[in-house]
């Protein structure tokens, strides 16, 4: 929808920019996308057996492992957009680098509305779904049409944002009149906190001992912020018990 808005609206150039922060951003949702995907045919079973507390109990989990991945993207971006667009697309695409942010700010609410929209179909209410998904659609394509001639791709992405957060609140409340629907905080915090020391340390090396000047320091950046982050992870009991346990059942 904002591709097509863009094109119509704004130029060729605007278009490949755009549409190059989102290819980047889509790889962020891969996570996020199989664990609803799993979780359905669970759910619908306890559903089907009048079990709601265990699908309490797994909704926030699959919340928490869903944002597991995009949060400590959206924050990398804060450091890396202009550069990620820059050496894997070119100089050109880098108008595009303060929606790329945007962009995986508008993901953190895509994971949470994975979850939330794929437990509610279900519990056998996917017109609801629908219903939600659809009032998003529409608002996308308002705020698009007004937002892109006022502050060009930027404000397709805040277009994007806002109709998402929007679509997701409905999703959530939606739900919240079968279940109790409660948010991982805790845990959310922790990711939080150790996207924000990733950041913090890759700030630091990036300005002293590894500044970004190519696709190969590009990589290693991200590869080092990786481990810095998942370090922080395995300090959080929680994740840290649950991670061994899947290890666990893997190798079993």
């Amino acid at each position: 929808m904002d591709v097509a808005i863009i094109g119509i609206i704004l130029t060729q150039m605007h278009v490949g920019a755009y549409e190059s922060a989102w290819r980047v951003t889509g790889v962020v949702m891969l996570v996020s996308g199989s664990i609803a995907t799993t979780i359905f045919p669970q759910i619908s079973k306890w559903d089907a057996e009048g079990n709601t507390e265990k699908i309490e109990e797994l909704i926030p989990n699959g919340i928490a492992w869903s944002l597991l991945l995009v949060v400590p993207a959206f924050f990398g971006a804060l450091l890396l957009s202009e550069d990620i667009l820059l050496y894997l697309f070119g100089e050109e695409f880098t108008i595009a680098w303060i929606a790329l942010i945007i962009l995986l700010a508008d993901k953190i609410v895509g994971a949470v509305q994975k979850i939330i929209g794929r437990s509610l179909s279900a519990i056998n209410h996917p017109g609801l779904s629908a219903r939600a998904s659809i009032v998003s659609i529409i608002l996308n394509i308002i705020m698009n049409i007004i937002f892109i001639y006022q502050f060009g791709i930027v404000g397709a992405a805040v277009a994007t944002f806002l109709s998402s957060s929007i679509g997701d609140l409905l999703h959530w409340l939606y739900l919240s009149r079968f279940i109790d629907v409660r948010f991982p905080t805790r845990r959310f915090s922790w990711i939080v906190l150790s996207s924000v020391v990733m950041i913090l340390v890759l700030f630091a090396i990036s300005r002293t001992i590894l500044p970004v000047t190519s696709l190969l320091n590009l990589f290693s950046t991200v590869g080092f912020g990786a481990i810095i982050y998942m370090g922080m992870i395995m300090l959080y009991r929680p994740f840290r018990s649950e991670i061994f346990s899947y290890v666990s059942d893997i190798r079993g």
